[in-house]
């Protein structure tokens, strides 16, 4: 086209796979063409069609403002030519612009509306299958499927999903994308209701991105129900600590108590070299690690050794099951008619919504958190079982031994005198 009018071609400025629809994606082409037409060096914009060059509001009036202060006219391979610096140029402009976001509505509409349909049907969707599904996104890789058993068992075990996301690294397993895996990577895998054989939906973006339940899949489940819902319930703890980003090497951070204060003990590295626990909130006690590492993992390896060990997998207080299911299944069911509700009452609020979704959310999130936390089973099973307690506990990862620790002890670090060598009466074991 622009050979056949006998123009001069300056540059070409393209955005490839950058939507333009979206006004909140910043697309580098378009940027510096409307910076070139600012500095003069330019006089005619070459375009498929408009509303290739410009599909969102805010371009379209920044487009229009450049091109008719510069007098830069548009030509289209497929419309009319523009003259922006006239009254009509820009009416034209203005009225195509609105016909083209006209159409690419229509098609997010259309689009949106096969995703729902497909959806209820529990038909799977997404360009890329999986972890754990072939490429038809419903038979199941065998090899995969057992790697997320291992995880969820693992994580109910006491595993971190930093943990796993080593392991799988370490072992040479791929993510779809490629790329090395991330605990978060791991934790949105294991969070999705696909595994279980339920459909989703995605709801938001970013960190507030939520996947809501929709019904039955029609692909095969990986792991049962009521071991996805209780890794859901400790994954998507508030209370769970996913921030650090540092190698735990010690075993009690977090979990030992300040005996002057009751804060949660920190792990650092002292002026003088040696790891050391000191109060999180305040120099209460200065603490030596390994000495106390050592003396809790003897206590724990000479407990687990006991002939009435089993006893300790057997809680008094452990809630019925089977009763928090039905719960949690009835509080499912009036969370989806509260949205549907919505849907269908003019009178309610975005604000009235929130406000009695949050409640019942909230009393989901309390059985579902007790029902992972019913048993001791998991955390301890592996040790009540072995032959060798002690060589068990040390091929056991830190997560794992953390967690067991965490099940049966309440560890206080108690004041003591100054001085060489380390008082084990200064720490304080309790049974829970």
């Amino acid at each position: 086209m622009v050979a056949q009018r006998g123009w001069t071609h300056i540059a070409t400025f393209e955005d490839r796979s950058i939507s333009a629809a979206d006004a909140r994606k910043r697309r580098p082409g378009f940027e510096d063409l409307l910076a070139a037409i600012g500095r003069g060096e330019v006089d005619m914009v070459v375009a498929w069609a408009f509303d290739r060059l410009s599909r969102n509001r805010r371009d379209e009036v920044r487009l229009i403002e450049v091109c008719g202060a510069a007098k830069v006219n548009l030509a289209f391979v497929k419309g009319p030519d523009m003259d922006l610096a006239s009254a009509v140029g820009r009416g034209v402009g203005e009225v195509l612009a609105a016909l083209a976001r006209m159409e690419i509505e229509q098609k997010g509409e259309r689009h949106r509306a096969a995703l729902a349909q497909r959806a209820r049907k529990g038909l799977p969707w997404g360009p890329i299958p999986a972890f754990g599904y072939g490429p038809d996104r419903v038979t199941v890789v065998e090899a995969e499927a057992a790697l997320l058993r291992e995880a969820y068992a693992a994580v109910l075990a006491g595993a971190s999903c930093r943990g796993l996301a080593a392991q799988w690294n370490a072992a040479g397993v791929t993510s779809r994308t490629g790329k090395p895996w991330s605990g978060a990577a791991i934790k949105r895998v294991l969070i999705n209701p696909r595994y279980m054989g339920v459909r989703a939906t995605s709801i938001g973006t970013g960190t507030r991105r939520i996947l809501r339940e929709v019904g039955d899949a029609k692909w095969d489940k990986i792991v049962d129900e009521d071991v996805w819902r209780a890794v859901h319930a400790i994954l998507t703890d508030p209370a769970r600590t996913t921030a650090s980003t540092r190698v735990r090497v010690h075993l009690l951070p977090g979990i030992a108590r300040c005996g002057v204060c009751g804060a949660p003990m920190r792990s650092y590295t002292h002026a003088h070299g040696w790891a050391a626990y000191s109060c999180s909130t305040s120099r209460h006690l200065v603490r030596k690690a390994d000495p106390v590492d050592e003396l809790v993992s003897e206590v724990v390896i000479a407990r687990l050794s006991r002939d009435d060990v089993r006893d300790l997998l057997v809680d008094d207080e452990r809630p019925d099951t089977v009763r928090l299911r039905e719960k949690a299944a009835a509080l499912r069911v009036r969370i989806a008619k509260t949205r549907a509700a919505f849907v269908q009452d003019d009178t309610m609020t975005p604000a009235d919504l929130r406000e009695m979704l949050a409640g019942l959310q909230g009393r989901l999130a309390e059985v579902e958190a007790t029902m992972a936390s019913a048993t001791r089973a998991p955390v301890l099973a592996e040790l009540v079982a072995a032959a060798d307690v002690r060589a068990t506990w040390e091929s056991l990862s830190l997560d794992r031994r953390r967690a067991v620790i965490a099940t049966l002890l309440e560890v206080t670090i108690l004041p003591g005198r100054r001085g060489p060598g380390f008082d084990p009466n200064t720490v304080a074991i309790d049974w829970t």
